[in-house]
């Protein structure tokens, strides 16, 4: 993690260098349509933020801690993703970024007109796709555990290994899963499909606490949602902004956006 902070801050440092203004002037000439297919590409990469929720059994006062946890780690990360962008914007005219790949490293070769930090923002892109590995893995785990303990999967899910107390075999089964699809999925598309199958997990999420609380009006509302009254409104909220992002945009040739060709 600290290395995949520490490149991109080299990154937006050297980038800043050759900042210019004037690179803002004309935002979204093609409109906003883009940029919410894009979004809703990139959506996966805010999957973590919801893996933190999976280890409420292995951590101390899970009732506290994680909420900070995962505020504070939603405010780095949007930080640091808005502090990127903003460099790369700044440090190159948005008509070249049609066609490149590893835009990133493109930008710091351009700007220092040599390839050692492109070299090293590469090579700390690949060693932190490790941290992301693990973290979806470690997430996924969770999960069909969680679902084995309560009887909607086989009890060999609900196992854990003795010595180490966690669930060794799904992270054997998972760890397969994951090898196949890398190696058999272009990475485009599989980044697609991890993109709504994200989406529709938090609409499903929001939608059935919004039951919840209808159904069940005298449970503690556990969480309240800055600038409202009620947790429901929180909740109805997050489910538009899921709901709006799946939908797409209007223009797009599909139901969900990204999806189109």
């Amino acid at each position: 993690m600290l290395i995949k902070l520490g490149v991109l801050l080299m990154f937006a440092a050297i980038a800043f260098t050759a900042f210019k203004t004037e690179r803002f002037a004309d935002f979204a000439p093609f409109g906003v349509s883009g940029i919410s297919l894009a979004a809703g590409t990139i959506f996966f990469t805010y999957i973590g933020l919801d893996a933190v929720s999976t280890a409420g059994d292995e951590v101390k006062d899970p009732q506290h801690t994680m909420p900070r946890a995962i505020i504070a780690a939603m405010l780095i990360v949007t930080g640091f993703y808005v502090l990127v962008a903003v460099a790369a914007i700044g440090g190159q005219p948005w008509q070249e970024f049609k066609g490149q790949e590893a835009d990133l490293s493109v930008i710091l070769e351009h700007i220092s007109g040599n390839v050692v930090g492109s070299t090293i923002l590469a090579a700390g892109a690949v060693i932190s796709i490790f941290s992301v590995t693990l973290v979806t893995m470690y997430g996924q785990t969770r999960i069909l555990y969680a679902v084995g303990r309560d009887g909607l999967l086989p009890t060999t899910f609900a196992k854990v290994n003795p010595r180490m107390m966690t669930p060794v075999s799904n992270t054997v089964i998972v760890a397969g899963v994951l090898a196949i699809l890398a190696g058999l999925v272009p990475l485009e598309n599989l980044a697609e499909i991890v993109s709504i199958g994200t989406l529709t997990a938090f609409i499903v999420v929001s939608v059935g606490v919004i039951i919840l609380r209808v159904r069940e009006p005298d449970l503690p509302a556990v969480s309240r949602c800055p600038g409202t009254r009620s947790h429901r409104s929180c909740q109805w909220r997050r489910a538009s902004i899921s709901c709006r992002a799946c939908i797409g945009t209007p223009g797009s040739d599909s139901a969900c956006g990204w999806w189109s060709r």
